[in-house]
């Protein structure tokens, strides 16, 4: 795997350098977002280093079994279940329509 770093800036605001890197792997190319924490008077190499060894962490935890990674029927389905009766999407007697004649007016006096 090769890496390239695309570009490079810092934030002075919040104290942290943001990049974009190129991991190569298998004849294809992946670009990363990364952030590296460090003064704005760090080494540039030191920063390129740090953000290609970031980018290859990243590329390597994409690289994990499909089948890990495919959830079986049984759990979608809990899961399904489960966010339909959160209490978030459940439905309310509170109308959403402005204009809904049971729904009260706010009066400016």
């Amino acid at each position: 795997m090769q890496t390239r770093v695309v570009s490079v800036r810092y934030d002075a605001a919040k104290g942290h350098f943001d990049g974009r890197v190129d991991v190569q792997r298998d004849g294809l190319t992946f670009r990363y977002p990364c952030r590296v924490e460090a003064p704005e008077s760090a080494p540039r190499d030191w920063i390129d280093d740090a953000l290609a060894r970031q980018a290859l962490r990243m590329s390597q935890s994409d690289r994990s079994p499909v089948t890990a990674a495919r959830p079986s029927l049984g759990g979608l389905l809990s899961d399904l279940m489960a966010r339909l009766s959160h209490p978030l999407h459940a439905r309310t007697p509170v109308p959403v329509r402005a204009d809904d004649p049971r729904r009260p007016q706010a009066r400016l006096y």
